[in-house]
């Protein structure tokens, strides 16, 4: 146990010795040797006509602020098959991929350096072009004349793998699987000799005359390519360098996103309360549809009671123009009443004067009727008394015929006797009757005397009343004509309501029906917002949400490019060579006719490269 504790603490000895051995190195190594305070690359060039690459080269510029030599090497990364001081004789010491410069290398504090490289382009350049229609070398254009197209195709070959995610509208985090490039600014540029070249057309460009050039440039960023076309008409062509610079950049971006991602989530939230309204909507709709219901079932009975009302109405109007023609009668009746009530009244008159002598000729009649009747019952009893004593004589004849049989004279006489017999008793009983009629008619004529004087009062008083009569039919006749007023106007507003609910009940007739369409034009309103909110709303809604997940993945996209932008520094090390920038200059060759003489200058300008011009730009020492 005590071997194995030792073991580690000796382990733990070790390792701390390594770690401030590594420490120690570092501090040296800092010490000694800097990288430089700031660093501008410029990667030079040279293009075939077709855009393929003929020579590669870079200015490295170097700033420092050292006060000694003390800081006695500073390092600067990059690979090169060949470096040259442009600015001294002083030279640097290369390790692999750094390049280590002395502190006398750099005077006023800066170091411009060449290095020549094969590395690979961050794009691809491809150039073509056509005379009338047919693709031809740019080396054949000169001297030729005729239409001419130009095509340039720029691919950016900083394609990058790394997955970026962003949180979506609901708090997700997403991947963005999309492909993206460092941002790489390509300005492309062109002179035309206005003199040499007509009907110039470039879509895109943006063209400046200067004297009797004409500049056409674009401006694209590739993601991945971009095309450039130049038309026009040459004569005699001889064509200008085509220019290219690529800048790292940062994407312009015309669209405020963050603000786009504001108004998107207020147009969401305006999108919800819409959902929430059409709820509010279809809610109130059912209601109003029960509603409607309830009308629609109501005015089928108004409709029915108003057909009824109508119906009682039209009899009643036709009840009402016969009560009318019935007061016109009566009024009519009255008239001729009132015109024949003198008449009435003197015959009432007259009937009372008449009265008086039937009640005297009466009193008289019952007198005589009452001596009559006195008489008349003598008479009968007297014929009593006359049957009575035949009865004796009956007898006889009885007795007369039962001593002999057979004597036809006293069957005779008994026949004749009970005939007399019979005789007499008719007569008895028509003189009794007689006698009872006589006595009845004197009562009943002292009775009707008694009832005429009992008349006679009636019509005397008849007759004073009867004089009062005919003011009392004025009275009547007026007032009748005053309820025939009334009546009429009674009966003309029966008329005009009878036509008022007749024609209520043809405007209401269809309001069932009305109020159904209303009904159905109320479920497909209900039905078309819901499908507004189902199909609308939600849809514009997901297609809301949609965009916010698109401006939330553009966000990041655009941030994740733009560090990219910010983190390109170097053509020849972006790990290591931190504090530089880096822009490339591309340039084809002139196309010129070919030129004759012994003309020297012409000769030399003609063979110098675009290269060559620019180092000529430091060799003013």
């Amino acid at each position: 146990a005590a071997m194995k504790k030792i073991k580690n603490i000796k382990h733990n000895i070790i390792k701390i010795i390594s770690v401030i051995s590594f420490i120690l190195v570092f501090i040296s190594i800092n010490a000694f040797t800097k990288m430089p305070e700031a660093k501008n690359e410029t990667v030079y060039v040279n293009l075939n006509y077709d855009g393929s690459v003929k020579e590669e080269k870079m200015v490295n510029w170097l700033y420092i602020t050292a006060s000694s030599e003390n800081d006695s090497e500073f390092i600067d990364y990059g690979k090169y098959s060949e470096i040259k001081n442009m600015n001294n004789g002083e030279k640097p010491k290369v390790d692999g991929s750094k390049v280590i410069w002395p502190y006398n290398a750099f005077k006023s504090g800066s170091l411009f350096y060449e290095g020549t490289t094969k590395k690979a382009l961050p794009i691809d350049v491809s150039i073509k072009y056509f005379l009338e229609g047919k693709e031809i070398k740019g080396e054949q254009l000169a001297g030729k004349s005729g239409n001419i197209k130009i095509e340039i195709k720029i691919k950016n070959n900083l394609k990058q793998n790394k997955v970026i995610s962003y949180t979506d509208y609901h708090g997700k985090d997403k991947p963005v699987e999309e492909d993206y490039y460092v941002p790489l600014m390509v300005q492309v540029s062109l002179k035309a000799d206005i003199t040499k070249f007509s009907k110039i057309t470039a879509d895109s460009s943006m063209n400046v005359l200067t004297g009797k050039d004409l500049n056409i440039s674009f401006a694209d960023f590739p993601f991945p390519e971009s095309n450039f076309i130049i038309e026009m008409y040459g004569k005699d062509i001889e064509l200008n360098p085509i220019n290219i610079v690529v800048i790292p950049s940062k994407i312009p971006v015309t669209t405020d996103l963050e603000e786009t991602e504001k108004n998107l989530y207020e147009f969401d939230d305006g999108l919800i309360e819409m959902e929430d309204g059409c709820d509010d909507i279809v809610n109130g709709n059912n209601k109003l549809n029960n509603g409607l219901t309830d009308l629609k079932n109501g005015s089928g009975e108004l409709v029915n009671a108003i057909s009824d009302i109508n119906s009682g109405l039209g009899t009643l109007k036709n009840s009402s123009e016969d009560m009318t023609r019935g007061l016109f009668d009566i009024n009519s009746a009255l008239n001729d009443f009132k015109n024949k009530s003198g008449e009435l009244v003197s015959a009432v008159n007259q009937l009372s004067s008449n009265i008086v002598s039937i009640k005297n000729g009466l009193d008289q009649s019952a007198s005589g009727a009452s001596t009559l009747s006195a008489n008349t019952a003598a008479l009968a009893a007297g014929m009593g008394d006359l049957k009575n004593n035949h009865g004796s004589l009956v007898a006889i004849a009885e007795s007369l015929v039962s001593s002999d049989p057979t004597n036809v004279t006293y069957q005779q006489l008994l026949a004749i006797a009970n005939g007399e017999m019979d005789a007499m008793n008719s007569m008895h009983g028509g003189m009794q009757a007689i006698s009872d009629g006589m006595g009845n008619l004197s009562g009943g004529l002292s009775s009707l005397a008694g009832g005429i004087t009992q008349y006679g009062n009636g019509v005397s008083q008849l007759s004073s009343s009867m004089a009062a009569l005919p003011s009392g039919l004025d009275q009547l006749i007026e007032g009748y004509d005053q309820l025939i007023s009334g009546w009429s106007r009674y009966s003309g507003g029966v008329s005009e309501i009878h036509e008022g609910t007749d024609k209520l009940y043809t405007e209401t007739q269809t309001l069932p029906d009305d109020i159904g369409k209303i009904i159905d034009g109320n479920i497909k309103i209900r039905n078309g917002i819901k499908k507004l909110k189902n199909e609308g709303i939600s849809e514009i809604r997901s297609k809301i949400i949609e965009n916010i997940d698109k401006v939330k993945s553009g966000t990041a996209l655009t941030d994740e490019i733009n560090s990219l932008y910010k983190n390109y520094n170097s053509f020849m090390d972006n790990d290591n060579n931190l504090n530089s920038q880096v822009q490339f200059i591309m340039q084809t060759d002139e196309i010129k006719q070919e030129k004759t003489g012994n003309n020297n200058l012409q000769e030399e300008i003609k063979k110098e490269s675009f290269w060559d011009r620019f180092i000529n730009l430091f060799k003013k020492e």
